[in-house]
């Protein structure tokens, strides 16, 4: 464990490098996400030419390499050294980048450097997330499938039987009067009525005409007469 004494002149040492330093402009600008931020060939010159002038050293030294899925994470130990008493005070930091190729463990190095130079050196970044301004989240739990709405299924309506019901039962008589009734809309609102009376559901002339265009695929055409609208009426 280092002497008290001994940290204090290299703590001294980060103190005036963190003054001269000062704020770094933001002069780097992502046109992607449309945002600026401070470029590492901001960041660096102003640390080395701040650490030059008090007499402090920065040595990193690359403590392990992880590659999980797409990503490379370099986990960097850095060596602050006061070149007056050769004293040292170390400190631990990482850094990511995307891609697993021969570059990235490059990047994720200069990513971990520069923000080690800008926590280590109190450098201020406009834009930081405050972990305290914002709000706990939720922890999301299982997502719930919503069961299935079950409901009993809807009886099957043969609308042509209860047309040949309205006639009484008489196919032929039905028969006769689908052909000719078709495109009467008299005629429709007659057998309507008379459906609604003898099955109790008032279904549409819709329903009926898609029931009767099936009904004409199986059938041979009607060979009875039409009934009279007095005789639908009845």
């Amino acid at each position: 464990m280092k002497e008290q004494s001994e940290i204090n002149l290299v703590a001294k040492k980060i103190s005036d490098v963190s003054r001269l330093v000062g704020n770094v402009p933001k002069e780097g600008y992502n046109s992607h996400f449309k945002f600026s931020y401070q470029a590492w060939d901001d960041v660096l010159p102003a640390v080395r030419n701040a650490c030059v002038e008090v007499g402090l050293i920065i040595v990193p030294n690359i403590v392990s390499v992880e590659r999980d899925g797409g990503t490379t994470t370099v986990n960097t130990l850095f060596q602050l050294i006061d070149t007056d008493s050769g004293q040292v005070l170390e400190q631990h930091f990482a850094g990511e980048a995307k891609g697993t190729d021969d570059k990235a463990i490059q990047k994720a190095m200069t990513s971990s450097t520069k923000y080690a130079y800008l926590k280590m050196f109190q450098i201020p970044v406009a834009g930081d997330v405050d972990p305290d301004g914002e709000a706990p989240k939720a922890e999301a739990g299982p997502v719930k499938t919503p069961s299935p709405v079950t409901q009993d299924a809807a009886p099957q309506i043969n609308w042509v039987e209860r047309g040949i019901a309205a006639f009484g039962g008489d196919k032929d008589a039905w028969d006769a009067w689908t052909q000719s009734a078709t495109k009467d809309k008299v005629a429709w609102g007659v057998i309507l009525k008379k459906v609604w009376a003898t099955s109790g559901d008032r279904t549409t002339q819709v329903e009926l005409e898609a029931a009767l265009e099936e009904e004409r695929h199986t059938k041979n055409n009607g060979k009875a007469k039409a009934p009279s609208q007095e005789a639908l009426v009845g």
